[in-house]
């Protein structure tokens, strides 16, 4: 495994709200062995929680 996985946690209000912020912690349950390949961070709104502007629940 040479490449860096990367998990980008929408931060937008909806999904904020929803707990996004928490699935940041997600890199304190990697194992130690996979921690140098793996890149959880913060983006800002993916619109994943809307289709048409017709908002649901944050994926």
């Amino acid at each position: 495994m040479d490449k860096k996985i990367s998990v980008k946690v929408c931060l937008g209000t909806t999904c904020f709200v929803m707990g996004s912020a928490n699935l940041q912690e997600l890199i304190e349950m990697v194992p130690k062995k996979y921690g140098e390949k793996v890149d959880v961070s913060g983006v800002p709104c993916l619109g994943l929680c809307s289709i048409d502007w017709e908002f649901s629940k944050a994926p």
